[in-house]
């Protein structure tokens, strides 16, 4: 009877401590996989809103050379006349595309002592919280040259750091 004893208090034990391995790993670990996997997800989003971006500013560039006459244009329902846009991103500025939303194209037309100039920003549609659906902000002009913030929270400029993917 007593060697049943030790065997119970044995499977209890490993029963114990099966249930507290079992425990951490559903408060420590899985939470943390689940976070990773967010983070996967915004990287994805960050790296689809600078190609969208690209993808703009190669429109713009496009407009300007063959149809602006050295000027860009504000309006991406309008362009897609002159040049091919996706129709997507085109809805950008009013209905966020895989978690980002696109700012006004902001058009400074050519002088007689200036080249033409455009902006455009993305932005995280949701800043903050567990849901936020990036960690960064974006900006490309005229130049090419993609910039960000480095916070989804700050709009960046053509002072911003270069980004680099």
């Amino acid at each position: 009877m007593n060697n049943n004893d030790d065997k119970e208090k044995h499977f209890s034990n490993t029963y114990l401590i099966a249930l507290v391995v079992f425990i951490f790993l559903c408060l420590i670990v899985v939470p943390q996989i689940l976070l990773n996997i967010d983070w996967c997800s915004r990287c994805s989003n960050e790296k689809r809103a600078c190609t969208r971006l690209r993808i703009i500013y190669v429109a713009e560039k496009d407009y300007q050379e063959h149809y602006g006459d050295g000027d860009f244009i504000s309006d991406l329902t309008k362009i897609d006349k002159f040049t091919s846009l996706d129709e997507n991103i085109q809805k950008m500025q009013k209905v966020p595309m895989d978690g980002y939303l696109l700012g006004e194209i902001k058009v400074i037309p050519k002088s007689k002592s200036s080249k033409a100039e455009f902006s455009v920003i993305a932005l995280p549609a949701i800043k903050s919280g567990v849901k936020r659906t990036g960690n960064d902000c974006f900006y490309i002009d005229q130049s090419g040259i993609l910039r960000h913030s480095g916070s989804p929270t700050i709009i960046p400029n053509s002072n911003s750091p270069v980004f680099s993917q």
